[in-house]
Formats: C-alpha cells, sequence, structure tokens
C-alpha cells in the first residue's frame, strides 16, 4: 500500500475570506468550495483530489515570489490534477493571459465553485483524463502540477499527457514529494526518454515560509 503523508498545514482556512489565517497571493484571499454533494469518494483518484497538499501550497507561493521573472501576463497556464485547485487559482491572481484547471470529471463541479467565490475571470475548469486527452486540444506557455506522482501505473499517461500539452518553448513546474524511488526513476527516465529536460529549482527561490525539506520543484522544458 502507497503511504501518503497528509498536509502539514492543517490550520489555513479556505472558506472564510476574513480569516487571520486565510491563504494569501498578493493579498487574495484564496477559497475553496466545499466538495459537491454525491461524489463517491472511496476512489482514490477522487479522495485525493479533496485534500490541500503540501506540494501545492509551495507551488502556489513560489509563483507569487517568482512573479516577476515568470514573466505570467501573456502565457496561457493549464493545472494537471488540479485536485482542489489552489496552484491554478493563485496563479490566475497573478494575472496570466489564461488559466484551465483540470482534473477527472467529478472534481469539475467543484473547481468551478472556487472559480466563483475568487471571482476570477482569466480560469476555468475542464476535465482531463490522462489516459485520454482528447478533451482537451491545446498547447500551453506553463503546466502547473503538483504532487501529482503517486500511483505507478498513472506516470506513463502523465508524461504522455505532458507532451501532449507542450510546444517547443513550454515550461513544466512540478512540485514533487518523493514517495517511491521505483516511480521517481520511472519518471525522470520517461522525461528523458521523451526529450525533456528537467532541474531542480533552489531551495532559496522558495518561499521561506511555506516549504519543506521534502518538497521539490522542478522546472521542466523539451
Amino acid at each position: 500500500m502507497l503511504m501518503i503523508c497528509g498536509p502539514s498545514w492543517p490550520d489555513f482556512e479556505f472558506e472564510n475570506e476574513d480569516a487571520q489565517n486565510s491563504f494569501r497571493i498578493n493579498d487574495h484571499c484564496i477559497r475553496l468550495a466545499n466538495q459537491t454533494k454525491g461524489i463517491n469518494d472511496q476512489i482514490h483518484t477522487i479522495r485525493t483530489a479533496n485534500s490541500v497538499w503540501d506540494g501545492s501550497l509551495v507551488l502556489a507561493k513560489y509563483l507569487e515570489r517568482n512573479q516577476s521573472y515568470l514573466d505570467l501576463s501573456n502565457k496561457s497556464v493549464i493545472e494537471i490534477g488540479a485536485g482542489r485547485g489552489i496552484v491554478g487559482l493563485s496563479c490566475a491572481v497573478l494575472g496570466p493571459k489564461s488559466v484551465v484547471l483540470t482534473d477527472v470529471e467529478p472534481i469539475i463541479p467543484t473547481l468551478m465553485k472556487s472559480i466563483s467565490l475568487n471571482k476570477l475571470s482569466n480560469i476555468t475548469a475542464s476535465a482531463l483524463d490522462w489516459n485520454d486527452n482528447a478533451g482537451i486540444n491545446q498547447k500551453f506557455d506553463l503546466i502547473l502540477a503538483s504532487d501529482v506522482v503517486w500511483v505507478y501505473e498513472l506516470i506513463e499517461p502523465l508524461v504522455f499527457t505532458l507532451k501532449n500539452l507542450t510546444h517547443a518553448t513550454s515550461t513544466i513546474l512540478l512540485s514533487h514529494q518523493s514517495r517511491s524511488t521505483r516511480a521517481d526513476v520511472h519518471l525522470f527516465e520517461l522525461l528523458t526518454q521523451h526529450g525533456f529536460k528537467y532541474e531542480l529549482i533552489d531551495k532559496s527561490l522558495l518561499d521561506p515560509v511555506i516549504q519543506r525539506d521534502v518538497i521539490n520543484i522542478y522546472k521542466i522544458v523539451r
């Protein structure tokens, strides 16, 4: 059984924008909708999508801290395996041309509610199955992914999805917490086989508070 550590920041408030412990990006309070009723959370991909994982907070704060360097203003952005949508919502606050949050179909209504709560006009949500990329027929400038490497069998579809979503100058930012050496080796071997190059982003570029030794951010390009 794969053991997944729970979030390290359980005290952030995502439902009340006036709370002192709200999660803020550029002083915008990121709000999250409650899970849509009737979803079968016994399915692993749905259950994990309902949590706010450390990696998403680390990546969101990295985007905020490095927004000038990333120059998001005219970029098209997609978040894959968005879950609660923290990363994509945070990115949308920073002013890119467009953001698409993606996950499995049952998660999309909740993501749409979160978009509405945050009153953002440059972001939408769409279903994306890594085993069938038919729903997204577009290349993106920036691809965001956080805590998406945890099921070995999904690594190959993940890499194929990344290939389908990128053009020659796209950048992928992957927030990753190692949970299996076997899975890590498989991921980076497949990335290399498909023409990607990757580098570890220095910890000094991460938010000084919202970071963890076990969480790394990788920059991946073709």
